[in-house]
């Protein structure tokens, strides 16, 4: 029997802003390494244009979910875990699923983990670490929260987030998306 070789493929919408990199994904990724020692830790993209400004401009290279899915097979991984780092179950992670799980056969287990709002309970969470977060606003003060949004379905829960936080009390906090 083989022996099991572990690794979470840590998805990621990308950015071409390198300080926002090291602030944001590469510490979301180090942390879940720290966590999940036993695990291998790789990287994946999936704006095509986040990754080809990249290479021209910097060139910086980033796996796509295909190529780190080739990594794992080519490094002899045999359980994957993929954890997105999507805030809504839209259209990159639909594209991200459908890519990981076409690789089912060559691997023992592929699992997901979920994007930041999946469930309800979810939604309050963030609602509750924002509020903390920005707990010294005054009432007349505004926060206002920019998502990019989708044409994806799942794009109403940005409007369902901006409705609890006035069901909340939070009437100077906003939600909008610049698309959708």
């Amino acid at each position: 029997m083989s022996k099991t070789r572990k690794a979470i493929l840590v998805v990621s919408f990308g950015t071409s802003f390198p300080d926002t990199c090291k602030k944001t994904i590469d510490v979301i990724e180090q942390r879940i390494g720290e966590h999940f020692s036993d695990y291998k830790i790789y990287r994946a993209w999936t704006s095509k244009m986040i990754m080809a400004k990249l290479l021209e401009r910097d060139n910086i290279r980033n796996n796509n979910v295909t190529e780190a899915m080739e990594q794992m097979i080519t490094d002899g991984i045999t359980e994957v875990i993929v954890q997105p780092t999507h805030v809504i179950n839209g259209i990159e992670n639909d594209l991200m699923k459908e890519d990981a799980l076409s690789y089912r056969e060559d691997f023992h287990s592929i699992s997901f983990g979920d994007p930041l709002l999946t469930s309800e309970q979810d939604s309050l969470d963030v609602i509750q670490a924002i509020a903390d977060e920005f707990s010294s606003l005054k009432k007349d003060q505004v926060l206002v929260l920019m998502g990019h949004g989708t044409t994806h379905f799942s794009n109403s829960i940005y409007a369902a987030l901006d409705y609890t936080f006035k069901d909340k009390g939070y009437s100077n906090i906003f939600l909008g998306t610049v698309e959708a």
